[in-house]
Order: structure tokens, then sequence, then C-alpha cells
């Protein structure tokens, strides 16, 4: 039964992750987008919302139930607003594309399911010592009603901020949605957000392989590549490993969402830069992606210089508009920056 739950649970966070990418669509892109980027879109557009609102509440010393209580009006309003945006849609909108017919999505679906599967398999056996951090720590938020000020290992007050975590808020959400739905933090952390990451990461894949090809069996080769790639190069230090092992943990969701968001993005730019789509849709997957996890200030602008770079010297764009967005886009990550080193 409790899969069923859990089943359930998947299905609202993905749905949510469609609205807000849905709604930051109409607000600021303009333009339509599959139904997938929009999810992809979503996953960060959410999580750096809840970013917003959990930091200063975190940094304040509040309870649970207050992030709680505004986290849930914020959803509230969300779907109010999506609801009534698609009452009032023109019918000329054009509909979502897939890009795959009917019996190759089925196909992708059940590869999907299989390392869902596989996933939550290997969840059940394996015991690595992280889990005590990213199980512990929404376990000690539920029990305590607070963000932070408790030792997740024995429970007792502390006077000291644990600075290497204050700016990830993943443990803050997943301790909310523990509380919404009465879920308790071992499953979400290990089924619910870890089964989540595996399904949006595969999403994100999909995407790729539409964009580098037209024809609709290289689009599912290329997804296929994937899925044989991470069944068998299974060991500690590849993404993969991370991918199925430790879905719920931010190292993997810096290894295959954000990383590989940034590369998508730098595609789309690289096909057409004078578009503002792909610019928009950059800046915001890095000014999320430090919430998702505190590595991003190290190797989110290592990545998009090591990216930037080589197409600024092609287009021969060192002091125009390419180079400006590049630095506008990065943006986020000097307040990000400045705020860790003044912590340590």
């Amino acid at each position: 039964m409790i899969y069923v739950y859990c089943a359930i649970l998947i299905v609202i966070y993905v749905a949510l992750y469609f609205v807000f990418g849905n709604l930051f669509r109409k607000l600021f892109i303009k333009e339509n987008l599959s139904l997938a980027l929009q999810i992809l879109l979503g996953y960060f557009v959410y999580h750096f919302c809840f970013y917003l609102l959990c930091l200063p509440l975190k940094l304040s010393g509040q309870s649970l139930t207050l992030l709680t209580i505004l986290w849930g009006i914020v959803l509230l309003l969300a779907v109010a607003t999506f609801i009534r945006s698609h009452v009032k849609r023109d019918p000329k909108e054009p509909e979502y594309e897939s890009g795959l017919s009917v019996k190759l999505r089925l196909l992708v679906g059940a590869f999907i399911f299989l390392l869902i599967t596989l996933m939550n398999v290997n969840m059940q056996t394996g015991a690595l010592w992280d889990q005590s951090h990213y199980v512990g720590e929404v376990s000690t938020s539920v029990y305590t009603d607070s963000l932070k000020g408790y030792d997740m290992y024995t429970g007792k007050r502390t006077k000291q901020i644990d600075e290497e975590y204050m700016l990830e808020i993943t443990e803050s959400h997943s301790a909310v949605m523990c509380k919404l739905f009465h879920m308790h933090p071992s499953v979400e952390v290990r089924t619910v957000r870890a089964t989540v990451n595996i399904l949006i990461f595969y999403l994100l894949v999909l995407q790729l392989g539409m964009l580098l090809f037209k024809e609709e069996e290289k689009r599912l080769l290329f997804f296929f590549f994937f899925v044989v790639l991470d069944l068998f190069s299974y060991n500690l230090h590849t993404r993969a490993q991370i991918l199925i092992y430790r879905a719920f943990e931010g190292k993997a969701v810096l290894a295959n969402l954000i990383l590989f968001m940034i590369l998508y993005l730098y595609l789309v730019i690289f096909k057409e830069p004078e578009k503002n789509q792909g610019w928009i849709m950059m800046f915001m997957v890095i000014a999320a992606s430090f919430g998702l996890n505190m590595t991003s200030i190290l190797l989110v602008p290592a990545l998009f210089a090591a990216l930037m770079i080589p197409l600024l010297i092609a287009k021969k764009d060192l002091r125009g508009m390419l180079l400006k967005r590049s630095l506008l886009c990065l943006l986020p990550w000097v307040p990000e920056t400045l705020f860790y080193l003044w912590m340590h």
C-alpha cells in the first residue's frame, strides 16, 4: 500500500513541476515548449521558489510548521493561477508535442520504469553512510518542528550553524512534504524523492536526443544508449552509480540534473544564440542550482565557462551580446559565493 501512496506523491510532484514550468513559460518565455521541457524547467523553477521562501525562514530560526503553511499557500496559489490561465486559454494555442510516436513513448516509459524499479530495489539493500545525513536531517526537522538548530545524530540543540548545508534546501523541502502528506522521512527521501530525480533525468536525456537528432529511431537509440550505459557502468566513481544507487543525494542532482540541464541549454543557445528562450532558462537553472546542491557554487560556473568561452571565441563576440548574456546568467552565482565565504 505504501508504494501506491508513493506513486500518487510522485505524480503530484511531477504535476507541480509542470504547473511551475508552465507559469514561468507564460510569464517570461512566451513561446511554446514541449510538455517534457516544461516539466524539466518547472523542476528548477519550483525549487528556486521554495529556496526564496525557505532561506530567510531558515536563517531566522523559524519553525517547520510556518514554512509548511506558507509553502502550502504558494502551491495553492500556483495551482489556482494555472487552472485559471487554462480556462481562459486561447483554443488556437498549439498543443504540446512529444516528438515520439505512441509506441515509442510506451517503450521509453518501460525503460524508465525498469530503472526506477532497479533503484528502489537497491535502496532497500543499500546502507551507505550518507543516508544518515539525508534521512536524519529530515527526521530531525519533522520531530523538532525546526529548520535548524539540532544535531541530526544526537538530537541535541546546537549553538553552531552548519555552514556546509545552510544554503541547501532539499532536506527542508522533504520535511515540508512529509508534514503536508504525513509521509515518513525515510520513505519520502529514499523512495519518492529518489524516484522523481531518476524520472526527471531520463526526461532530460530524451530532450537531449530530440535536440540532437531529427529521426525518431535515432532519438530512441540515444535514449537506449544512456539506459545501457547506466546499467553497465555501475561503480563508485561514475554518475550512473550515484543516480541509480543514491538518487536522493545532492551530488546525484548536481551530476545528473543540474550539469546535464546546463549542457542541454548550451546546445539550445548554440543553435540559436540570438533567441532569448535558452538564455532565460539558463539563468533560472543556474539560480536554482545552488539551493539544490551547494557544490554547484564550484562546478556550475566552471562548466558554464568551459562551454561559453569557446563559443564566444568562435563567434568573435568577446565584448558583444553573447558576453553580456553570459555574465547575466552568472549573476545569481555572485551573492551565493559571497554569502558562502562570509559564513566560513
